[in-house]
């Protein structure tokens, strides 16, 4: 048995790619974006299960989005920025910080300012830079790591078919504090049986 497509297809860091769903665009961020970057990692809720110190300055979160768009045009990464297709309101961020192209592996973050929780927007954009990294990519494995007490979280990924691989105990630092993280993985199985 053998993987469809080839390994991981790097040409798509020529032109920021704009991946749409039924109620999101995914784009490019922008320095204007910085706005809505600090009401989300501002917010001690949002921080809580994230490996950030909360924004107490818009410089910090100017500083965070040119951080996150050099990633793109560097190579190393791509982090769109999510928006509604309604009113054109961005409402988050989501990406790959980690793309191992010699793995055929790419790790996925997200994160939604409060106003949108519990609308289904998390899933629907995790499902479509899943797609992107299966198909336009050649990702074959995705994962995330979820620090434990996120249910929502882990809902959403669970949503999109990721499945729990367990639980890393004091995988991370955060504030401080050493803590447990639970791996989630979405692998791709399109297989070809060359007997």
């Amino acid at each position: 048995m053998t993987m469809i497509g080839s390994p991981v297809d790097s040409t798509f860091y020529r032109a920021f790619p704009l991946l749409e769903t039924a109620r999101l665009r995914l784009r490019e961020l922008t320095g204007a974006d910085a706005e809505v970057v600090y009401e989300l990692f501002h917010d001690p809720e949002v921080t809580r299960y994230y490996d950030v110190v909360t924004m107490t300055e818009l410089d910090q979160a100017r500083a965070l989005t040119e951080r996150l768009q050099r990633r793109f045009h560097d190579g190393n990464g791509i982090r769109w920025a999510i928006e509604r297709k309604d009113d054109g309101g961005m409402i988050g961020t989501c990406g790959y910080p980690v793309i191992a192209a010699t793995a055929d592996r790419g790790s996925i973050g997200y994160e939604l300012v409060r106003r949108s929780w519990g609308h289904g927007f998390a899933s629907e954009a995790i499902a479509a830079i899943v797609e992107f990294g299966h198909r336009v990519v050649q990702l074959h494995r995705i994962d995330a790591l979820v620090m434990t007490g996120n249910e929502a979280s882990t809902a959403a990924l669970r949503k999109c078919g990721f499945a729990s691989e367990g639980i890393l105990r004091g995988y991370a630092r955060f504030d401080g504090r050493y803590r447990d993280m639970e791996m989630f993985a979405h692998l791709d199985d399109r297989v070809v049986d060359e007997s």
